[in-house]
């Protein structure tokens, strides 16, 4: 499947930041992904989609600091 042309459009895209469970191109849940890479207050992982074959970047910030007690 790695020669579709779905794009990452933005109804697609705000649909998997609410959810984030399932890949944003094809909605499979066969999604893996790398190691987080922390840089200052944001930090950014490679996910991947098996079903598909497209792959995307998942960015994170800094939006909280709770205590442990």
């Amino acid at each position: 499947m790695a020669g579709n042309l779905k794009k990452l459009t933005a109804r697609r895209k705000q649909a998997y930041l609410r959810h984030g469970s399932c890949c944003p191109y094809c909605g499979s849940d066969s999604i893996t992904g790398g190691s987080v890479d922390i840089e200052g207050s944001g930090a950014s992982q490679e996910l991947s989609c098996a079903e598909c074959e497209k792959r995307w970047r998942d960015v994170y910030r800094l939006v909280n600091v709770e205590e442990i007690i």
